[in-house]
């Protein structure tokens, strides 16, 4: 069932629910899962911090 999840969620939806601050942390997510390869060449990977008020969506996107 889970597989079925994956496949039924678009880009699309994820943008029109998060906006450009939700794909920019789905890039960043995405970035952090290969964060030893990219400070092996580069040094360094950023941090990221997310603010916003109660309710806003902040843990759900991090989940």
């Amino acid at each position: 069932m889970q597989n079925e999840l994956k496949t039924a969620i678009q880009f699309d939806d994820f943008y029109t629910v998060f906006g450009t601050k939700g794909v920019v942390a789905m890039a960043w997510w995405l970035g952090a899962l290969h964060a030893d390869r990219i400070r092996a060449e580069h040094h360094s990977f950023p941090f990221l911090h997310i603010e916003g008020e109660a309710g806003a969506g902040k843990t759900f996107l991090m989940s």
